[in-house]
């Protein structure tokens, strides 16, 4: 909430206009050029999560012989196609917008999808039993705060992109019609706590539903990436779909 601070007390939501009250105008053009950096990393960040993650769920849904090596994984093939669609006809009429909250039912929608995943990926470790034989055996087989200098470093940057939506707090603060401290620091607690369970509960029912699956444990070690575990469930292979709309919805806001 020190953002919602800033905005109050210089009477702005751009970081530049932040940066020049704190330390002149020495800092602006580093405030601007750290902003759009970020920024951008996050935007691509979301152009690589989907131009793996389309070809991957056209592969399971059709099978790899089925799909046109143009819509598949290939390096120069698919992912570029995927890459360039991505970009060009859903991303930049999103990000034509002039206020944030012009994508609010974007957002909501993209929030149900994440959710309706997380979900999916608890149910499927108590209900499905082709997935998880034993659910006792699953927590006691389990390896448990295996902390690793690599982990750490694989672990650090998805943190991060958790909560990138930290930039944008002071541009909501601006558009809302009543402004109010305690209402924003209410809704940026509970949206917070929100994303930790959810955070909370994809990563410890995803890993425990893969302890008795070698081949899972392996796929999820080398992609780093529980939704390219290949998951013999109808209802997990429509939230990866989704998950798709959800980064549609949500990558414009960055």
């Amino acid at each position: 909430m020190l953002l919602v601070s800033c905005a109050n007390k210089v009477g702005s939501d751009k970081y530049e206009d932040f940066a020049a009250f704190c330390f002149g105008r020495k800092m602006v053009l580093v405030t601007g050029w750290s902003n759009v950096s970020t920024l951008l990393g996050f935007v691509v960040s979301y152009i690589v999560f989907l131009k793996n993650l389309v070809p991957h769920i056209l592969n399971e849904i059709f099978g790899r012989k089925n799909v046109p090596s143009l819509l598949n994984d290939g390096k120069y093939g698919g992912q570029i196609f995927w890459a360039t669609i991505y970009s060009f006809l859903i991303l930049t009429p999103l990000s034509m917008p002039r206020k944030i909250g012009a994508l609010r039912f974007n957002s909501m929608f993209g929030v149900c999808c994440s959710f309706y995943l997380v979900m999916c990926i608890v149910f499927m470790f108590f209900l499905d039993r082709g997935l998880v034989k034993d659910i006792g055996a699953a927590f006691r087989e389990a390896h448990y705060f295996d902390i690793t200098w690599n982990g750490m470093v694989d672990a650090v940057p998805f943190v991060v992109f958790a909560f990138m939506y930290q930039p944008n707090i002071p541009i909501i603060y601006r558009e809302l019609t009543t402004k109010s401290y305690g209402k924003m620091n209410k809704i940026v607690t509970i949206g917070s706590s929100f994303v930790v369970v959810l955070y909370i509960l994809a990563s410890m029912f995803g890993y425990l539903g893969l302890v008795g699956s070698p081949k899972g444990l392996e796929t999820l070690k080398r992609e780093q990436n529980i939704l390219q575990v290949h998951y013999d469930n109808v209802a997990f292979t429509v939230a990866i779909i989704g998950l798709i709309f959800a980064i549609f919805a949500a990558a414009p806001i960055c």
